[in-house]
């Protein structure tokens, strides 16, 4: 499975924004998806399934369900573009 290269500062924005922004999500959602996409390919640049899943489990323990919900949101987009 390919992995989405991060944004340098000659590539502001990362390659799955315009797919974001053709299905019309508000700025705040693409902000968002960005940024919690961004720290999750920090910590773990090989996207795997079993990866988010872990990541998101361990999560649980130290943020609020709310918030593990927008991660699996973020990095479910994430993973179904490149795929």
């Amino acid at each position: 499975m390919p992995v989405l290269p991060l944004p340098t500062p000659t590539a502001p924005r990362p390659p799955w924004t315009p797919k974001l922004r053709a299905e019309r999500r508000s700025g705040r959602t693409v902000h968002m998806y960005e940024y919690l996409a961004r720290r999750y390919l920090e910590r773990d640049p090989a996207l795997t399934k079993l990866g988010v899943q872990q990541y998101l489990a361990e999560r649980l323990g130290r943020v609020s369900p709310a918030a593990v919900s927008n991660e699996r949101k973020a990095l479910g987009f994430l993973f179904k573009v490149s795929a």
